[in-house]
């Protein structure tokens, strides 16, 4: 089991430090979590990419691929993610451990990840045309292959319409508009927007650290006009009075239809009721032994797949399938006629059981992935007590039969989305 330390480097600038002995690779994430503005995010999203790009000291993409391949074939990233209302920019960079790299010291990577995020590769005062025109175009690219992919696609568009209104039912690279808009200057001063006001998370995972290797980054922001005030993340959470049911359908060209359904619940952040309702989603429709995979899809087979998911910064639920024309309808009242059968407690206790083991066994393997531990640990950023994969799961272990039901009484349906054919 990993051990955990967090400490803070500066006002809206923490590290969270995870020792952990059996990986051979190091992993570090600098990520700025921005509140999810319309107006900004596109801008926002084009960044990681152009940082990930070049910098002063490495120009081109030749020579950045030079320098990490002398760094033992190291290999960065970039990534622009959502989380409740706010928005994510991460570059991040994976390395041999140091005692496997001979001559290469940690402080070879922290300098690299330095110059990429606080040296970038400009024009008099502009980021570099060519690296910004290449990331909009993958980000364009991205964004259209998005509505071939037809589950996803539903999914979006039931998370805009239960969010409608609300900043955080914007796709987190904003509109394919907008990104065009996106010129070089405007992405520097943006750059230096994002440096001056976002939440600053740095993760890094290894088997050996000395505090004082962060000091580069402490002196390196101080160099901002960073705000004095402590940022604190505020999720939106829907009133869950007086819901009235939005219902959008969309004709396309389609193999099988498409929809996504999504439930308010009141319920958010980390607390028993939310840990309830993470239980509860899983009883309903997050593991091969689910109410919904064993009924709707095996026992009345009326889709090819059905399943759900639990936003805990949103307090949404929401359930997915793939359906057969003939059988859209049949399936949604089969849906909510399971979410109605946990409600009335129609549960055993070895459903409840198996389903705790499925989940804890889950957040226990978020240990042996360094890519799931990073992901882990930025998502804990916006809770008010930081919590460890096993600590979770120690609080899954606890749950009642009763408060299962409970979790499921506070759903209730708000949005619709079809995709049919």
């Amino acid at each position: 089991m990993s051990n955990h330390k967090t400490f803070k480097l500066d006002n809206n600038f923490d590290v969270s430090y995870v020792e952990c002995s059996k990986f051979k690779n190091f992993q570090m994430s600098f990520s700025f979590l921005l509140p999810m503005i319309k107006s900004k995010a596109s801008l926002n999203a084009v960044l990681p990419g152009v940082l990930e790009y070049s910098c002063q000291k490495y120009p081109s993409i030749i020579l950045l691929n030079k320098e990490l391949e002398n760094l033992y074939g190291t290999s960065l990233q970039s990534e622009v993610s959502k989380i409740g209302d706010y928005q994510v920019l991460t570059l991040s960079l994976n390395s041999l451990n140091e005692e496997f790299m001979n001559d290469i010291s940690l402080g070879s990577l922290i300098d690299l990840i330095t110059e990429l995020i606080f040296y970038p590769d400009l024009d008099n005062r502009r980021f570099r045309s060519n690296a910004v025109e290449i990331e909009k175009n993958q980000i364009i690219k991205y964004i259209k292959s998005e509505f071939n992919d037809k589950r996803l696609y539903t999914f979006h568009n039931c998370e805009k319409l239960l969010y409608d209104g609300q900043e955080s039912n914007i796709f987190k690279y904003g509109e394919i508009d907008s990104i065009c808009e996106v010129s070089p200057s405007l992405l520097y001063d943006n750059y230096h927007d994002v440096l001056n006001s976002a939440y600053i998370k740095l993760i890094v995972i290894g088997n050996s650290l000395k505090t004082e290797v962060f000091d580069k980054f402490r002196n390196e922001i101080k160099k901002f006009k960073r705000s004095s005030e402590n940022m604190v993340f505020k999720n939106k959470v829907k009133d869950n009075s007086d819901v009235k049911i939005k219902n959008k359908k969309e004709k396309a060209e389609v193999e099988q239809c498409k929809f996504a359904m999504g439930f308010n619940t009141g319920v958010s952040g980390i607390n028993e009721e939310s840990v309830a309702m993470i239980l509860m989603n899983f009883v309903l429709g997050g593991t091969p032994s689910s109410k919904l995979f064993l009924n709707v899809r095996e026992k009345l087979n009326l889709c090819y797949y059905c399943s759900s998911r639990f936003d805990k910064y949103k307090g949404s639920v929401f359930v997915e399938s793939g359906v057969e024309n003939k059988n859209l309808e049949k399936a949604k009242e089969e849906i909510l006629k399971q979410i109605d059968s946990i409600k009335k407690g129609n549960l055993t206790n070895d459903e409840i059981e198996d389903t705790k083991k499925f989940v804890c066994q889950m957040y226990e393997n978020i240990e042996d992935s360094l890519d799931a531990l990073d992901s882990w640990y930025l998502s804990q950023t916006l809770n008010d007590a930081l919590l460890t994969p096993h600590s979770m799961a120690e609080k899954l272990k606890s749950v009642r039969i009763e408060e299962v039901v409970e979790a499921a009484g506070k759903l209730k349906l708000d949005s619709i989305y079809t995709v049919y054919n």
